[in-house]
């Protein structure tokens, strides 16, 4: 695994951070420089300054590598393994849906189950992370774009997802994908020029232990270079922004198995990590009180 840009807490305010082989390097920037870290490592400048003594990783609190700003944009049935488990086709073109940024936890975080849910479900995903701004970006053109790589947890309450429309039958991404807390992101961004091969990233789900997920990139329906040129197309993709980009076969949905209290989830991607997180019903219950 290369270095990754993290954003990290280790006392105070949200802090820009190199990550490297367990220790966090503090660079004394803060969430307002994201973005343009962003764009030094999509130029290939990724020089960033060090402060002080290294971190050991286990002292801090990582937070998802994104920040307020960011539209998070996720791919439908991407994997024709995954939309065939599902009972369809990977679609002809793509289907995408946002997220708000508020939906994720980082590396390590725990993952709140909503109590409007009888069926929540973990999404293991390759994630892109935008590095310039760019508008109507040819496919050919795309990988400049990239800042880099990390891993993504899309937590989806299967039994929201139907809904009916004018008699028809539609999915509600919103309804049941777009829970505070209740997604994964992280640990950091792997610089592009460290994944030469991204459609060779072996990416893996293990739901308590048990691997119940396992493709490569490369099985896409829809290239991350076409999701590039086609998101870019509707709205101009900005430094920060992210694009999950579908999951492979082997949800919990398919399986008949639902995410329950205490269970762990670890989506792991050769050379860019593991994502790992708990599951608490107790702390879904109490955010939802003192909403009220």
């Amino acid at each position: 695994m290369g270095l990754s840009l993290v954003r990290f807490v280790d006392s105070g305010q949200p802090e820009v951070g190199v990550l490297d082989r367990g220790q966090v390097l503090r660079t004394g920037l803060g969430d307002e420089s994201w973005g343009e870290c962003l764009e030094r490592w999509a130029r290939g400048d990724a020089d960033l300054p060090a402060l002080g003594r290294p971190i050991p990783a286990q002292r801090v609190s990582l937070l998802p590598p994104i920040t307020d700003s960011a539209r998070v944009f996720c791919v439908a049935q991407n994997y024709p393994a995954h939309a065939a488990e599902a009972g369809g086709a990977s679609p002809p073109r793509p289907v995408i849906f946002l997220k708000p940024p508020s939906a994720f936890v980082g590396h390590a975080s725990t993952v709140d189950l909503p109590a409007t849910s009888s069926f929540f479900d973990y999404e293991g995903e390759l994630a892109v992370v935008v590095g310039r701004r760019g508008r109507s970006i040819a496919p050919e053109a795309a990988s400049a774009y990239i800042a880099g790589y990390t891993i993504g947890n899309d937590g989806s309450a299967r039994d929201l997802q139907p809904s009916v429309l004018a008699n028809r039958f539609q999915v509600d991404w919103f309804a049941a994908k777009a829970f505070d807390r209740g997604s994964a992101l992280g640990p950091g961004v792997v610089r592009r020029s460290d994944v030469p091969e991204p459609g060779q990233l072996r990416i893996r789900t293990a739901h308590n232990g048990e691997f119940v997920q396992d493709d490569v990139a490369a099985s896409m329906y829809h290239p991350i270079e076409e999701l590039i040129a086609f998101v870019s197309r509707v709205v101009a993709l900005r430094p920060g922004d992210v694009i999950l980009t579908g999951t492979p076969a082997g949800v919990g949905k398919a399986r008949g198995v639902a995410l329950a209290d205490g269970d762990s989830v670890a989506v792991v991607i050769d050379g860019l990590g593991e994502l790992s997180t708990s599951y608490s019903a107790a702390a879904a219950s109490e955010a939802t009180l003192a909403a009220w």
